[in-house]
């Protein structure tokens, strides 16, 4: 399975902000921790200079809903607002799940 279809499948496009990032955020963990190597493959093809910016527009408009979702979590502000409490507490969540 892709990651598109392993993060679309059954999106909740109706509900609520929080509700659609959770649904993004599980299976997208869930994706990766069962495909370590595509994975892998995506984040060295992220940094890549040889991806056209023809390419990086397909894939773009192939997560269109998760892009517009993210932009309106975003505009909310909070991240700006709180960047360093987020961090951190991001990190800390990080941190527990591989070090235990």
């Amino acid at each position: 399975m892709d990651l598109r279809d392993a993060m679309m499948t059954g999106y909740p496009a109706g509900k609520s902000l929080i509700d659609r990032n959770r649904h993004v955020w599980d299976r997208y963990i869930r994706w990766g921790s069962a495909h370590p190597l595509k994975r892998r493959a995506m984040r060295q093809l992220a940094v890549s200079d040889r991806i056209t910016e023809e390419s990086k527009k397909l894939v773009g408009g192939a997560f269109g809903e998760v892009n517009d979702m993210m932009r309106a979590c975003v505009a909310g502000g909070a991240m700006t607002a709180q960047a360093k409490r987020y961090t951190k507490g991001g990190f800390d969540a990080f941190w527990k799940g591989v070090a235990g």
